[in-house]
């Protein structure tokens, strides 16, 4: 793409089609509605007829039957590829039985049919976008839903393991030089690394279509991330080059691409440089709000960053006790550094050493107050998780959700310390509110693994073996082998729960049950 190309996310024309798509359960490939045309734009193909002026009216109070009749007609004539268009003064039956959803998609549908006669007039976007007039829509309670990168790691192709870690530097700073503003979500390291073991990736510069499909299925990521990078030369005249290229999961196109180089001295600063080449060139969808840099995700040293990136490379992949040695030895050189701490506890805590692991957390949240509010809050709702402290902890995170609403992690985490803190009922409204989330965040298979284990709370094996049940086939078509097996075992339990109570003579109140079992 050239470098004068911006792309802005959630306005795009490729965004609004993949949403467009995904409404219509249309397929780029074989496409029944919308057409592609390769570096040109779209095309409506599915077929347009009149409906009769003379068909009548049907009232709002149509009895069920008929409804559903209007429903099946509308769903045959989606299967054929086929539009009814209704005169004027006379509406579509079907239509006003839809959600208030539908609404959003008429809108972004008029936006897409603006822009394809623009493409099929001029082979190609204006220079300036004409006047549109305003659309009226009823106003709806929905939850703004940013764009999703997911940062899938880099390459190392010099062969040279002692430059290994460098994968993760890049991912630290493009993760935060592309999250200034917070305009759109990066997708926590943590789950990309869970999708690359479930889905047996390697770092690669570029994937095909059909991987970034399953990364689009695996983790909600509109945009995926991936490059490169050499070293060559001796230690002391050491060179560096770094190519990184986005492309788009849906499509597979590639949007944007550039590639710096420099000395291995400076490879931080040149990491930087190339992150915000990239933010420029994504325009104004990542706009460049704060004074966010590299040195509050990294250690300013290069040996305690190396340390540190290897530490984290460590712990992605449950290797908690290589983890734990490399970190402490990054906090010796750099001790100042907060989220070095912040890791270290995560891992003292996956080795079973509470008590060095608040200890940790705590030295961490000390040491976060520069830190940007979004990571400051990350920290201390860790300390009071591993603290125990679940008043502090709901309140961190509803904190941190209510920002930003469309942050499944956030909300998860709350749900997780409301239930730790006995609020059952209010766990039980925050996931429900996550279940009101847009597709795909809503169909998540942590949810129903985080109600399952409310249900078991409370002695209910029978709800907890069904949302289990939706658990793991949720994550097993999207490919999350772990969440399965996850949810597997928690099938398993609840399973075995019902056969134990079918043994006993008596009957056990769930209020007692969950007792006996907390």
């Amino acid at each position: 793409m050239a470098g004068g190309v911006f792309v802005e996310f959630d306005a795009s024309l490729n965004s609004i089609v993949k949403k467009l798509r995904r409404a219509l359960n249309d397929d780029a490939q074989e496409p029944r509605y919308i057409e592609t045309y390769p570096r040109q734009g779209y095309r409506f193909i599915g077929a347009v007829k009149q409906a009769s002026p003379k068909e009548p009216r049907i009232a709002q109070e149509k009895e069920p039957a008929e409804t559903n009749r209007a429903l099946e007609s509308a769903e045959d004539e989606s299967a054929e590829g086929s539009v009814t268009i209704y005169p004027t003064g006379q509406s579509n039956p079907v239509l006003r039985l839809r959600r208030k959803q539908w609404k959003w998609i008429a809108g972004a549908g008029a936006a897409v049919l603006v822009g394809i006669a623009v493409f099929w007039v001029y082979g190609l976007a204006p220079k300036a976008p004409p006047a549109t007039p305003a659309v009226r829509v009823a106003p709806v309670k929905q939850v703004l839903v940013r764009s999703s990168i997911a940062l899938v790691g880099f390459k190392n192709l010099s062969g040279r393991r002692d430059a290994d870690w460098l994968s993760t530097a890049i991912t630290e700073i493009l993760a935060t030089e592309l999250g200034k503003g917070q305009k759109v979500r990066i997708i926590p390291e943590e789950n990309v690394a869970r999708a690359k073991l479930d889905l047996g990736l390697t770092k690669t510069n570029g994937y095909p279509l059909d991987t970034l499909r399953a990364l689009d299925a695996n983790l909600g990521c509109d945009y995926v991330i991936t490059g490169s990078y050499l070293v060559v030369g001796d230690n002391r005249t050491d060179q560096v080059r770094l190519d990184l290229q986005l492309q788009e999961a849906i499509s597979g196109e590639t949007l944007a691409s550039n590639a710096v180089t420099g000395k291995q001295s400076e490879v931080l600063d040149l990491f930087a440089r190339a992150a915000e080449e990239m933010r420029v060139k994504l325009g104004p969808a990542v706009p460049p709000e704060g004074d966010v840099d590299w040195r509050t995700v990294l250690p300013f040293n290069p040996e305690a960053a190396r340390l540190y990136s290897e530490g984290l490379e460590r712990l992605r992949v449950f290797e908690n006790l290589a983890a734990c040695e490399l970190l402490q030895k990054s906090l010796a050189i750099e001790p100042s550094f907060a989220l070095g701490h912040a890791a270290l506890a995560e891992a003292w805590f996956l080795l079973g050493y509470e008590a060095r692991a608040v200890a940790s957390a705590q030295q961490a949240l000390s040491l976060s107050a520069s830190l940007p509010e979004d990571e400051r809050l990350a920290i201390e709702g860790r300390y009071y998780t591993l603290k125990q402290d679940w008043a502090g902890a709901t309140g961190v995170y509803r904190h941190l959700w209510q920002d930003f609403p469309d942050d499944l992690e956030s909300g998860l985490k709350l749900a997780a310390a409301q239930e730790s803190g006995a609020d059952l009922k209010g766990a039980l409204a925050t996931l429900t509110s996550l279940r009101s989330l847009p597709i795909p965040l809503r169909d998540d298979p942590r949810i129903d693994l985080a109600e399952a284990s409310l249900a078991e709370r409370t002695g209910d094996y029978r709800r907890e073996q069904a949302l289990a049940a939706a658990a793991a086939k949720k994550a097993e078509s999207s490919g999350a082998r772990l969440l399965m097996e996850q949810a597997k075992l928690v099938e398993a339990r609840a399973l075995k729960a019902q056969s134990e109570l079918q043994d006993k003579s008596v009957v056990i109140l769930p209020s007692t049950l969950a007792k006996v079992i907390t």
